[in-house]
């Protein structure tokens, strides 16, 4: 292989193996799942296709290797509400469903994971019919030629007999009548209908309630002109947020064309952030759109960009006797805690009967990030903590109940309550301290295995309190078994 042969099958193998290449299929777990009609403008008694599709959290498509099972909910203008099940395939990006809105105006589309462990969003679609305005189209002849503006037959017409002038002088005096043919007039652009109204719309995103302050994410802000007729000029609609930026502004519906819209993104968290329209031509109204009082105004939340949560301290293990208090927390981005702004709720649940979770829901109040549980061991085996929130994945974790340092804390605790019963009474020392480890071992099992899971004092839950009541019992085990086999006769320890 000569030089250039290598170098060319080099720069292959360089393009083949970069990221841009080799990895532009590859896409990331989906975060939320979406919504949107396929067509911006639907006709009435005709079904109106939909789009339900995963997407990762910088909203680009997105595919799991599990089933999702979501739910459309689409509200007529009426308000009267269906819900249609969709289900994706392991490894399936998007699905159309085909719905039926039989009521013409706009309908507002809603779709949720039905575990809602994805970010649910919200969209609208407008149905009406499009009625073709042929005033300004050129009529064709029936040959199909276009036809042009001729001079007038001077044989016909009003002041037929005023167009052949004869400009010359002449030798009588004459009143003479003169007249200019104008052009003939283009028919003026029809004015809008009574019922051409707009409507102002922001939807996108379900995050809480509102869209995610990332700075990237967008919430859809659209404009639909609801009029029979169909826009001759384009329409501006200019923004006003109080929070955040808008773009492109001004929206502007082409003629033609039934929507526009915008891009609304914000970079912190807004419980509240209004947007105000106003409308060139004016002779356009703002109709409400059902969530505002005000016509042509909307309030939108900016949520909380939360990311993901995690476990903050799991341990790896714990022993039968201990307690733990297993924290989980809120985190952003750049993987630190996050504080929230408004109130979450987290779920703590396992898989197995040998932990005890108190409690299993708890809340973070806005300006935390974090909240726990405390873990209570009722057996020995493995447990899987899961700790879950409204949509999010759930998080994991396996927690072992361990026994083995609490029979050396169990044996050290009868053995040493064996010697000092020897020390103080005397006897076979071998027998004392065998006797105060059987004793003591019967001790530990009840205290933990009976006593325990019916107590939630953290001080009485460790491994040190194993070793005394063994070592306690060790002692006076002991005396009361020297006491009974005095009385029987029996051999004195």
């Amino acid at each position: 292989m000569n030089k250039r042969h290598g170098l060319l099958l080099a720069l292959v193998m360089t393009v083949l193996g970069t990221p841009a290449f080799g990895q532009q299929n590859a896409q990331s777990a989906p975060a939320k799942i979406d919504v949107a009609p396929v067509n911006l403008q639907n006709q009435p008694g005709t079904t109106v296709p939909l789009q339900v599709q995963l997407q990762d959290a910088s909203g680009q498509p997105a595919t799991w290797n599990r089933t999702v099972n979501a739910e459309v909910k689409v509200e007529q203008p009426s308000g009267e509400t269906k819900t249609y099940p969709v289900t994706l395939a392991p490894g399936e990006s998007a699905k159309q469903i085909d719905v039926p809105i039989d009521e013409i105006g706009l309908a507002k589309l809603t779709v949720k994971q039905k575990e809602e462990q994805l970010i649910g969003a919200s969209n609208f679609v407008l149905v009406r019919p499009s009625k073709k305005n042929y005033a300004h189209r050129m009529v064709k002849s029936p040959e199909g030629h276009k036809q042009v503006n001729k001079p007038a037959d001077s044989s016909k017409g009003p002041g037929a007999d005023l167009r052949h002038f004869d400009g010359r002088q002449q030798h009588h005096a004459k009143l003479v009548y003169a007249a200019v043919v104008s052009p003939m007039p283009q028919a003026p652009a029809p004015e809008p209908s009574s019922a051409a109204q707009l409507v102002l719309t922001v939807s996108g995103e379900d995050a809480n309630g509102g869209t995610r302050a990332d700075g990237t994410t967008c919430a859809r802000v659209q404009v639909y002109y609801l009029g029979s007729d169909d826009v001759q000029r384009e329409i501006q609609v200019w923004m006003s947020p109080s929070n955040g930026d808008v773009a492109p502004n001004p929206i502007v519906i082409q003629k033609g064309s039934a929507v526009g819209s915008a891009c609304w993104k914000s970079a912190y968290p807004i419980p509240a952030a209004t947007l105000a329209a106003s409308i060139y031509p004016a002779n356009y109204t703002f109709a409400s759109n059902g969530s505002s009082g005000t016509p042509g105004r909307v309030t939108h939340k900016f949520t909380d960009n939360i990311t993901a949560i995690e476990f903050d301290n799991p341990p790896k293990s714990i022993t039968i006797v201990d307690t733990f208090n297993l924290g989980a927390r809120f985190k952003g981005p750049d993987g630190q805690p996050i504080a929230v702004s408004d109130k979450r709720e987290l779920h703590f649940s396992t898989n197995s009967a040998v932990l005890k979770l108190d409690p299993s829901q708890t809340f973070v109040q806005p300006g935390g990030y974090e909240a726990s549980t405390i873990l209570t061991p009722t057996f020995f085996g493995t447990s899987n903590i899961e700790v879950s929130t409204p949509l999010y994945q759930s998080v994991t974790c396996v927690i072992e109940i361990t026994w083995l340092g609490v029979l050396l804390a169990s044996l050290l605790g009868g053995s040493l309550g064996g010697i000092l019963a020897w020390i103080n009474s005397q006897g076979k020392l071998w027998m004392r301290i065998v006797v105060g480890l059987i004793v003591g071992l019967v001790a530990s099992w009840a205290y933990v295995i009976v006593g325990l899971p019916k107590v939630e004092t953290a001080f009485l839950h460790n491994q040190l309190s194993v070793f005394f009541v063994a070592l306690l019992v060790g002692l006076s085990g002991v005396k009361g078994i020297t006491f009974i086999s005095g009385k029987f006769g029996l051999p004195s320890f």
